[in-house]
């Protein structure tokens, strides 16, 4: 009976170890989604920043373009002595 327990004993400790092995792949594969989540968060804020950087030049760019329209347009009517 005790060669048996003994064997049930081992395998009982086997499992146990294989059980946190896998909790440790769980737990690494978390720290990994971790990680890309920043990434992603890092790219997604750079991004916005991009967009705000393009937005600004085009809004400089429209200003100009109407600020130049309306100096033509003022041009085309004055009268010239």
């Amino acid at each position: 009976m005790s060669v048996f327990m003994d064997r049930r004993s081992l395998l009982y400790d086997e499992e146990i170890r294989v059980a946190n092995l896998r909790g440790e792949v769980l737990q690494v594969d978390v720290e990994r989604a971790r990680i890309n989540i920043q990434r992603s968060r890092i790219e997604l804020e750079r991004a916005e920043l991009e967009l705000r950087r393009v937005r600004l030049e085009l809004d400089r760019n429209q200003q100009d373009f109407d600020r130049a329209r309306t100096y033509r347009t003022y041009t085309d009517f004055t009268v010239l002595d």
